[in-house]
């Protein structure tokens, strides 16, 4: 299963100090982003970012 890089930080209830009823959000897209995702790649590129698009709920 992929799993997200060390460095990266999701938004959490422990975070935010936040009610979890309240920090529900909905995911409205996914797009990714790099010259991968453009078709413009060498054959050694084989990564991408994936940025999610989402609302409050």
């Amino acid at each position: 299963a992929p799993q997200l890089p060390d460095n990266v930080k999701l938004n959490s209830v422990e975070q935010l100090n936040e009610d979890p009823s309240e920090s529900f959000r909905m995911l409205k897209g996914a797009m990714k982003v790099s010259t991968l995702a453009m078709r413009l790649f060498l054959k050694t590129d084989y990564e991408y970012s994936l940025v999610l698009i989402c609302a409050n709920k």
